[in-house]
């Protein structure tokens, strides 16, 4: 808690190219329902030891959950080689944790828009002209297909320990005159 989440991302070995990345770190907080492990043995038709009774039917066990947003990064980075990305986290927040009934969890949630469009290849964007040639002037193209790539990725949060968190030494005083 408190701390900085800073990642770089290399794009110089892609073969797609990244126009527009987003990251955001998101918080999970699921509510259990008590017994959701034994019912879900049952339901699946298991016993104690893990064996199959026969029955197969997909587990129905629902869990309420709520996700959460706190620190957002976006960034349009198509042509670059790679870029910086730092997330903060902040002090306020609960780290990751879970119980019988609830259960905290994190994630870095990546949204990667890409395109393969030859518009964009990075010949074409490296091009600079030299002081003999003439200059050329790059227009960008109107309509770009693209994909969205998504990505989550769980990771655990732990408490700050106490020595970090500044404290007041000694006796202050406020005269207001």
């Amino acid at each position: 808690l408190g701390e900085d989440i800073v990642a770089t991302i290399d794009f110089s070995c892609g073969t797609v190219k990244c126009c527009q990345l987003s990251v955001t770190l998101q918080c999970e907080e699921t509510e259990l329902k008590p017994g959701a492990d034994e019912e879900s043995l049952v339901e699946r038709g298991e016993n104690s030891t893990g064996t199959t009774a026969g029955n197969t039917e997909p587990d129905r066990q629902k869990s309420i959950s709520r996700v959460t947003n706190y620190s957002k990064h976006h960034e349009v980075c198509l042509g670059m080689l790679q870029t910086q990305v730092i997330l903060p986290i902040p002090l306020h927040v609960t780290p990751t944790f879970r119980t019988d009934v609830v259960e905290v969890s994190w994630k870095l949630h990546f949204q990667f828009v890409t395109t393969t469009s030859p518009e964009l290849s990075n010949e074409m964007m490296a091009t600079r002209p030299t002081e003999a040639d003439e200059e050329l002037e790059w227009v960008a193209p109107t309509d770009i297909a693209i994909e969205t790539m998504i990505w989550s990725l769980p990771i655990t949060i732990y408490p700050t320990a106490p020595l970090q968190i500044p404290q007041p030494c000694g006796d202050y005083k406020l005269h207001i005159k």
